[in-house]
């Protein structure tokens, strides 16, 4: 599944060494609200920082905001900030802006992911006020959770959010993972659309399995 047109994602990742905010698509004004939780959640951690916009295809004023408000509240905190962007476009707009004089930064061509021996607890996918949450409960297995959608909630988003969550789980090297979907909401036969459509691709197959008025989806992911 492709990402839909304009959607920009804020995806945290907490491990036990660092915590790892990736920025990826069109990052403004329309991920506010994400970008404040983003930033609660690294702070209150206080553990090194990592914002990775190697993923970013365009920002907006806000989303510069994001970055340099991040930046200074880890900093006076006594926090370590790494900035990380790929050459080109983004990461010559930081250092004409100075964005990047103050920080460590960091060209990797790809997306960070924690290093050997360094476990992830926790991933937040968030996108359009909505938000997918995977919990580590061991090296390999994870349980998804897909929480309200707002008033409006656009389905293709859901969907895609899922499905980014399962990759950021196959990732961490997780071979399987389990979300439990109500049935009476709509969104839920999107969400089950897409992941159909990714066996073969990222997912090895899907058990279904009712639980009253929910279905527990639980996916084998393939190997990396």
């Amino acid at each position: 599944m492709e990402r839909p047109d304009d959607l920009g994602t804020i995806t945290v990742t907490q491990t036990n060494a660092a915590t790892i905010t990736h920025l990826c698509g069109e990052i403004g004004t329309a991920l506010r609200a994400e970008a404040s939780s983003a930033m609660s959640q690294m702070l209150q951690r206080d553990l090194p920082m990592v914002l990775d916009l190697s993923g970013t295809t365009s920002i907006d004023s806000a989303g510069l905001a994001f970055v340099i408000q991040c930046a200074k509240n880890g900093r006076d905190q006594g926090l370590d900030v790494t900035l990380a962007t790929q050459h080109g476009p983004i990461r010559d707009l930081l250092l004409e802006l100075g964005l990047t004089d103050s920080l460590t930064t960091s060209g990797r061509p790809s997306r960070i992911t924690p290093e050997a021996g360094v476990r992830a607890t926790c991933t937040l996918v968030r996108a359009r006020g909505m938000t997918v949450s995977v919990r580590y409960l061991d090296r390999t297995h994870a349980v998804l959770r897909l929480g309200p959608p707002p008033v409006g909630g656009v389905a293709t988003t859901a969907s895609w959010l899922v499905c980014e969550a399962m990759s950021q789980a196959r990732s961490h090297g997780i071979t399987e993972v389990s979300l439990t979907l109500e049935l009476a909401q709509p969104l839920s036969v999107h969400v089950l659309a897409g992941l159909r459509g990714r066996i073969g691709t990222d997912l090895d197959a899907l058990d279904l399995r009712r639980a009253g008025s929910s279905v527990i989806v639980t996916a084998t992911l393939l190997d990396r």
